[in-house]
């Protein structure tokens, strides 16, 4: 406006009206032309800033993708140590259950007792986040991964029932029967020694008797159940015994009783061990687990890496 209106310009302005309206006619046009070209600058601002948020978004998006990826191989690298744990369970209890038979065997009145693993190391799979599992099963092990998704727990829960019923449907019940009558061998044991001690038929074996049940049958204050048996059936003791036969009968029966519920139970347990570990379940348990420690070291952190970047 100054050099329109000052400078001596081409265009007269005496009678143009009042010098605002000049300014305002002719300033107008110019700040139109420069609000349009603002307002593209804005927008085309905005479209960039759009862009940009849009650009963080994805690769957050992708992050969390890749993070979730590999949290879901964690999770089945969980599940897999936990089938290999369950596979090494099988075999060392089935080993044990040799061992604890044979001992019984040759010692069947049971001194030592079975140990089973506990039940809540055995059942730690279910903390594991099934979600994660879900997903790496779907991108991981197979095209069939809802079959062996619904398979691997059903397998692990029927590993852990085996285990239970192992306990709870043979070992506890022939336990409690032999307990029942182990703790009524010292009375009746005490009851013929007095019975013995009171009708002396031969003072001199009875002498015999009572030194060997000393050095054989008790021994740090607990009565020996097998070489009591062994002495219930030496011969060289008969007319002691059968001058207090029914106090002997009572005796010899729940040493019987003792043995047979010892060999009963061993016969159960040599049968559940070959149920146990041959059975379908644990060869379905050992090939999944083959098949998802196949999987895992085909998919590793490293190339899930490579392959999100790619798709980047």
């Amino acid at each position: 406006p100054f050099v329109f209106t000052q400078c001596g310009s081409l265009v007269d302005f005496t009678e143009t009206g009042q010098i605002g309206d000049t300014i305002g006619g002719t300033m107008s046009p110019i700040v139109a032309i420069a609000g349009v070209f603002m307002t593209f600058i804005a927008f085309l601002m905005q479209i960039n800033a759009n862009r940009i948020q849009s650009e963080q978004l994805r690769k957050t998006f992708n992050l969390r993708l890749l993070e979730n990826r590999i949290e879901s191989r964690n999770a089945l690298q969980l599940m897999s140590v936990d089938i290999n744990v369950m596979i090494k369970e099988i075999d060392i209890t089935c080993e044990s259950i040799d061992t604890f038979c044979t001992y019984i065997e040759k010692n069947p009145t049971g001194e030592i007792p079975f140990y089973f693993t506990p039940k809540l190391s055995r059942s730690r799979y279910n903390s594991i986040n099934r979600n994660l599992v879900y997903d790496a099963f779907s991108f991981m092990v197979s095209n069939d991964f809802l079959d062996d998704f619904r398979t691997t727990y059903s397998l692990m829960d029927l590993y852990s029932e085996g285990i239970d019923s192992l306990y709870s449907a043979i070992y506890k019940p022939y336990t409690d029967d032999i307990m029942k009558i182990k703790n009524k061998i010292p009375i009746a044991f005490e009851e013929l020694c007095n019975a013995m001690n009171t009708r002396v038929s031969d003072p001199d074996l009875l002498r015999l008797f009572n030194v060997n049940m000393h050095e054989r049958l008790i021994k740090d204050g607990i009565l020996n159940v097998h070489e009591l048996h062994k002495t219930l059936n030496d011969g060289r003791y008969s007319s002691l015994y059968d001058t207090n036969f029914n106090q002997y009968q009572r005796i010899l029966g729940l040493t019987n009783s003792l043995i047979t519920q010892n060999k009963m139970m061993v016969a159960a347990m040599r049968d559940a061990k070959v149920r146990l570990q041959k059975q379908e379940t644990y060869e379905r348990l050992v090939q999944l687990g083959i098949r998802i420690d196949t999987a895992l070291s085909e998919h590793t952190i490293e190339s899930i890496q490579k392959e999100f970047d790619k798709q980047i």
